[in-house]
């Protein structure tokens, strides 16, 4: 098996690690609207523009994902305070639920896999991890 066979087969693992169907998963969520619902719960209230600025993807391709969010009451709009014109999205209290459900299920993925490991394998596997997604 090549190298590059091998971390496809581990991205893939991680991917299913804890046989656990996730909470965005169970919603029928993408990435990117998990994408969404970290960023709008960092910022507390973002306007679309910035949101689209800081996932690097298209307005109208934001558009449709808060169009979802809305729909299942994950994220509402709010009217801007100060320019009429913009709003700003915000978490409901089902998306503040649902991001703390996402964080739970990320730190039991991330504690099964490290338990594997003693804490100089830990480092060293997040050495390398560090160098490896490096952008220089």
């Amino acid at each position: 098996m090549t190298n590059k066979q091998r971390l496809v087969k581990i991205l893939k693992y991680l991917k299913q690690e804890g046989g656990k169907t996730s909470p965005p998963n169970k919603l029928g969520l993408s990435p990117s609207q998990v994408d969404i619902i970290d960023n709008v719960f960092l910022s507390g209230k973002i306007t679309v523009k910035k949101l689209s600025d800081s996932l690097n993807l298209k307005p109208p391709t934001i558009s449709v994902s808060v169009k979802k969010l809305e729909h299942i009451n994950v994220l509402k709009r709010e009217p801007h305070e100060e320019d009429g014109r913009v709003a700003l999205l915000r978490l409901t209290k089902k998306g503040f639920n649902l991001y703390n459900q996402i964080e739970k299920y990320r730190a039991a993925k991330v504690n099964t896999i490290l338990n594997r490991l003693n804490p100089t394998e830990q480092n060293q596997m997040l050495i390398l991890l560090e160098k490896a997604l490096k952008d220089d």
